[in-house]
């Protein structure tokens, strides 16, 4: 019988960080300041891990529409450029008729009140607008399309536009309403930009993403040639911060451990620990992370091939 995964909340890791360095006993609650001070200590911990490139489960893929001449496109905090894969695709059943806010779709069931959808004009770029009523086999938008739309055009709905990408692992060319992704290559920074022309148009080949402060720069190679193609992008999405006490850590139970050692390890010095006490956390901490990067590598394999031509 499989046993349900116990998951522990941010506070239950603040409580097993302070009894691990002996501040509070087990059957003993938190006051506010050590609850606060441990949360924020914790948040803290978790950013500063996300610059050594681990965590497989926050590799994530997204969806960038393109825009045709654009070689400069700003990833992340409602930027608006790329969405989550995992949206839903609903068809236009009949060309919009101007002024009417009313779209014809194939299934108006599947849409809610106040959403955010984006529309395909026949222009080939995304309309964006929310839904506001709703018809039999249609639904009302609160905005008028920028351009035409005709039946047979995407709407895309449930969708979720991503956070700022801490580093762009891979990225896929894909043309207009077709399922074949042509690999892309990742250009240096110098690459990129001694490039001569960065204004030809064409098939994206190459990439190269800076991560910034708040909005990442993505730069691609050609431009592409049309408002209908889209760059699928795997990334690493940024870790989660726990800004309540219930709120589970964005990490799998294997990691509650590591956690709350390496946690007691931040906040040592804000309270008075033994020196001998903080030698044995400090060697449980480095064991315990070192273990659980391990864990989180992905299975990957080298092959050679013999060289017969000799």
């Amino acid at each position: 019988m499989n046993q349900p995964t116990l998951q522990r909340t941010a506070v239950d890791i603040v409580k097993k960080a302070l009894r691990l360095l002996g501040v509070i006993d087990a059957e003993l609650s938190l006051n506010a300041v050590d609850r606060e001070q441990g949360i924020e200590t914790l948040n803290d911990m978790v950013k500063s891990w996300q610059q050594q490139g681990f965590h497989l489960w926050t590799i994530s893929e997204a969806v960038l529409f393109l825009k045709q001449g654009q070689e400069k496109y700003k990833l992340g905090d409602n930027c608006k450029n790329a969405i989550k894969d995992d949206y839903t695709l609903d068809p236009v059943t009949a060309d919009y008729v101007p002024a009417s806010l009313l779209i014809e779709v194939a299934d108006s069931a599947i849409y809610t009140m106040s959403e955010t959808i984006l529309i395909t004009m026949d222009n080939g770029l995304k309309f964006e607008t929310t839904v506001t009523g709703f018809g039999i086999g249609s639904i009302l938008i609160a905005d008028e399309p920028a351009d035409a739309v005709s039946s047979g055009n995407d709407i895309f709905l449930n969708i979720e536009y991503i956070d700022r990408p801490m580093s762009v692992i891979d990225t896929r060319f894909r043309e207009s309403n077709t399922r074949e992704d042509i690999p892309t290559y990742e250009w240096a920074r110098t690459d990129y930009f001694e490039q001569p022309d960065k204004t030809s148009q064409g098939t994206v080949t190459c990439w190269y993403y800076s991560p910034q402060l708040t909005c990442g720069d993505l730069y691609v190679w050609q431009s592409p040639a049309s408002n209908e193609q889209q760059l699928r992008i795997t990334y690493v999405r940024p870790t989660d911060i726990t800004p309540e006490n219930g709120d589970n850590p964005d990490f799998p139970s294997e990691w509650f451990m590591t956690l709350a050692y390496n946690l007691a390890l931040y906040l040592s010095d804000e309270y008075s620990v033994p020196d001998n006490k903080l030698q044995r956390i400090q060697m449980q901490a480095m064991q315990l992370l070192d273990s659980a990067k391990g864990f989180d590598n992905e299975d990957t394999y080298t092959q050679l091939n013999p060289d017969h031509t000799r």
